[in-house]
């Protein structure tokens, strides 16, 4: 998988899941399919239709780009956590989003366990500023 910058992210109907490497916000792009029915995903499946953990592809790119800003733009490297359940220590190390088969203009939103998180709750009144170790 080749990583590109954030700003260079473009979403097509093609792309099955996204990776974010949030030291640097890198995005790894994948067009495979994802077996929802393997045991493994249980917890992504059970999401499906639960708007806390969907975020609607157009809105993506645009949310991501936040979480960049908010952490401090440009920077050499970051330790990104928020006050949200699964979203602390280095869950959110790699952000996940994953094509929601049942709803095909949303991802699920999911740690870097493929926990899925409520991503509204990752705002900067919950961004741990203290552990963010900025580097210029």
């Amino acid at each position: 998988m080749d990583w590109i910058p954030i700003s260079d992210l473009n979403i097509t109907s093609e792309i099955k899941a996204i990776h974010c490497d949030t030291r640097d916000f890198h995005c790894g792009l994948s067009t495979d399919n994802i077996n929802f029915k393997d045991g493994d995903n249980r917890q992504i499946t059970k999401v499906f239709y639960n708007n806390d953990y969907n975020i609607e592809e157009s809105k993506v790119k645009d949310w991501l780009l936040n979480l960049f800003n908010i952490s401090g733009g440009k920077a050499v490297w970051r330790y990104l956590e928020f006050d949200s359940e699964n979203c602390k220590n280095w869950n959110v190390k790699y952000i996940r989003l994953y094509r929601n088969p049942k709803r095909p203009n949303m991802f699920v939103v999911c740690n870097r366990l493929e926990i899925p998180i409520k991503y509204k709750e990752c705002t900067e009144e919950t961004l741990n500023k203290e552990q963010l170790n900025l580097n210029d």
